[in-house]
């Protein structure tokens, strides 16, 4: 995908305005940066190799180390689980570090966790968009409460090859039929 000087400079003041915005709502900025270029189907990286001036590099690599010091918080247990959480929340966002924030998220899907960072976890990882979607709320089935997993069934049917998913382990019987709300069904 080309993208001409003038979309360059543009892109070049959004990442600008996030990496200068004060610290308490830089992640927030970020994450929106991010998934707007998600939804459109791109990533920094992208934009980057297709910058003939590599004008987007330097600040690519200045985001980079902001995803880089978000896993790390986003891993280190001592940090309110909040703040952990929308660490990871921004890490589904760029392709290169999907599968970790859902390997991390999925820590959220156990009983002992909150079920409000539950409910923002299930969102995170359905957004993350990754095919091992269905295979991590499978694993977490078991543990959740009947809320939670209406909320991981809206998940699963959110996309289409997830809905098949489902749909197998629904005819194996390893996820209950009567799981399902009228809705759902």
């Amino acid at each position: 995908q080309s993208i001409g000087a003038r979309d360059n400079a543009t892109i070049a003041l959004l990442i600008k305005s996030v990496l200068e915005s004060n610290s308490k709502d830089r992640l927030q900025a970020l994450d929106e940066f991010l998934l707007s270029l998600q939804r459109v189907g791109t990533d920094l990286h992208q934009l980057a190799a297709a910058d003939p001036q590599n004008t987007l590099t330097p600040l690519v690599s200045q985001v980079d180390d902001m995803l880089a010091a978000s896993k790390q918080f986003a891993m280190d247990s001592s940090r309110p689980q909040a703040e952990r959480i929308a660490a990871a929340k921004v890490l589904c966002r760029p392709e290169k570090y999907r599968e970790t924030a859902v390997e991390l998220l999925s820590e959220w899907l156990r009983p002992q966790i909150d079920p409000n960072v539950q409910s923002q976890a299930i969102d995170a990882i359905a957004q993350s968009g990754i095919n091992q979607v269905p295979a991590v709320l499978a694993k977490a089935w078991p543990e959740l409460s009947p809320q939670l997993r209406s909320h991981a069934l809206d998940a699963w049917l959110a996309r289409e090859n997830w809905t098949s998913d489902l749909l197998d382990r629904l005819e194996k019987q390893l996820i209950p039929v009567g799981s399902l709300d009228l809705t759902q069904r």
